[in-house]
Formats: C-alpha cells, sequence, structure tokens
C-alpha cells in the first residue's frame, strides 16, 4: 500500500540579523485529515527541541488558516 501525501508541512526559524537566511528546521508531510491537535504535538516537540539546545523563541507565526489559528488556540 502506498501512502500519498497532499501537503508539505514546514517549520522555519529566522534569526533576526541582516542577510541570515530562514532556515527551514522541519518539514513534515502530512494528509489533508490531519488536525489542529496532530500538528500540535509536532510544534511542542519543536518548541522543547529548540529549547533544551538554549534557543530562546521570541515570536511564533503561522499563516492565519484555519488550522494554523487553531493550533494557535491551543497553544495560547
Amino acid at each position: 500500500m502506498r501512502l500519498t501525501y497532499p501537503q508539505l508541512r514546514l517549520w522555519t526559524l529566522q534569526i533576526l540579523a541582516p542577510k541570515v537566511p530562514t532556515i527551514v528546521i522541519c518539514a513534515l508531510p502530512i494528509s489533508s485529515t490531519a488536525t489542529s491537535d496532530d500538528l500540535v504535538q509536532h510544534l511542542i516537540a519543536i518548541f522543547n527541541g529548540l529549547m533544551y539546545r538554549k534557543v530562546n523563541i521570541v515570536m511564533y507565526g503561522a499563516d492565519g488558516s484555519a488550522k494554523e489559528r487553531s493550533i494557535e488556540n491551543i497553544m495560547a
């Protein structure tokens, strides 16, 4: 059985300094049926990994889709 994933979820890190490009820290193929609860678990794991490595998270932003807004509400 071959699984296909119609979406690719990207998490990026942007360092607020001149000439520093955005860094993709995670790329995850997801199904169109993935819920906000499914995706928030990945976000928490990413945040925990960054904090473990002493990366200060100053701001989190999303593209504004309904699913993204739901994730932000869960994280609040």
